[in-house]
Formats: structure tokens, sequence, C-alpha cells
């Protein structure tokens, strides 16, 4: 803050220099005690950021807990293996039929071409039907299976296996926590971010000249 003084009137003497001494010696104070708080401020953020490091961490290990607890103790997962070799063995029936449509469709072409004897057009035909048949079975197999699954997984999801259920209250627990430790860092970066303001506003008070009316005393002796 600059002072001007002014000597308008020969002798005078400003009565308000005291004043705006003790304004910019006060200033300066509050400009050092804002810069100390922001330090301080920065190491609390740091803390609080480390937390929520931590509580994330925390958060993943107990989902990943919960989920290798449902997979070991899955009362599903024999349906689900067995969903998985039927639908092998449906596309194998696809394949075997392709393959029997392929053959047949040469065979009686060769039989009409009188190539071929009838019975290596039956025994073509017939392995044609096999296919057929093998594949409508491996489908209706595979039916069951998927229904029995269906089943199976509605029941799980409406009761939870107990086996895991603190498994899943840790789950809950963890994410409370991390949810609170981004509050106290998000509450931690307001306060230095008021802060910052207070600061630069007392530097632009510190180094704006304000117009000071200044109270004069005559000191010329009077007559």
């Amino acid at each position: 803050m600059k002072i001007r003084l002014s000597s308008a009137v020969p002798g005078a003497v400003l009565a308000t220099l005291p004043v705006l001494l003790a304004a910019q010696n006060l200033a300066a104070q509050t400009s050092e005690e804002l810069l100390e708080q922001i330090d301080l401020q920065d190491e609390v953020i740091a803390e609080a950021s480390a937390e929520v490091d931590e509580a994330e961490n925390n958060f993943a290990q107990a989902e990943a807990d919960l989920a290798q607890c449902r997979i070991e103790n899955a009362r599903c997962e024999e349906l689900v293996s067995r969903r998985a070799a039927a639908q092998e063995a449906v596309a194998q029936a696809v394949a075997d039929l392709e393959a029997a449509q392929r053959n047949f469709q040469r065979v009686e072409a060769l039989f009409q071409q009188g190539v071929v004897s009838r019975v290596e057009f039956e025994a073509a035909e017939n392995d044609l039907a096999v296919a057929e048949n093998n594949l409508g079975t491996r489908e209706a197999e595979l039916a069951v299976i998927e229904s029995q699954l269906e089943q199976c997984e509605e029941e799980e999801a409406s009761t939870p296996n107990p086996a895991c259920e603190d498994a899943a209250a840790q789950v809950a627990i963890r994410e409370e926590e991390r949810q609170e430790a981004e509050a106290r860092r998000a509450a931690a970066l307001a306060v230095r971010a008021d802060l910052v303001a207070d600061l630069e506003n007392t530097v632009v008070k510190e180094n704006r000249p304000d117009p000071v009316q200044t109270t004069v005393l005559d000191e010329t002796p009077q007559i």
C-alpha cells in the first residue's frame, strides 16, 4: 500500500499516517497467515488423497472377494458347465448334419446317373436322417438345461448365498468409507480455494493505491 503525503498546507501534519502504517502492517501479517494456512491445508489435502486411494483399494479388494466367493459357492455352477457342453454338442450336430446333406446330394446325383448302387444311396439317405434326428435331440437337451439354469439363477438371485453375506457386507462398508474419504478431500479442496481467494484479495489491496482523505493539523502560529 502506497502512502501519499500532501504538502498543500505549509507545516501541515497528516494525522492519518499512523493509521495507514498500521493497516499496511496488518495486511502483511494477514498475507503471511494465509500462506501458512494454505500450506497446512495442502498437508490436509495430501492426507485426504491418501485416504481416498486406500479406500478405493479396499473397495476393489472387497468386490474381488465377493466375486470369488460367488464363484466358489455358485449353486448353478454344474448347470453352467452342462449348458456349455450341450452348446458344443449342438454345434457338432449342426456340422454333422451339413456334412450328411452334402454327401446325400452328391450320392443322389450319382445314383440318378447310375454310377452308384441303391444300397449306397439308401445308406447316404439313412445317414442324413440320423444327423437330423441327432440335431433335434441335442437341441432339446440344450433347451432343458437352459430352462433349469434360468430357474436356478432366479432362485439364487432371490435367496442370496449365506456363505457370501459377509463379503457383500464388506463391499457396502468399503463403499461407504470411500464416499466419506472423497467427501473429506472435496471439503479440504474447497477450504484451500477459499484461502487462495482471500490471499489474492489481500495482495490486491496491498498493491492498490487507495485515495486517502487526510486531516490536516495547522501548526501555523496564530496572530
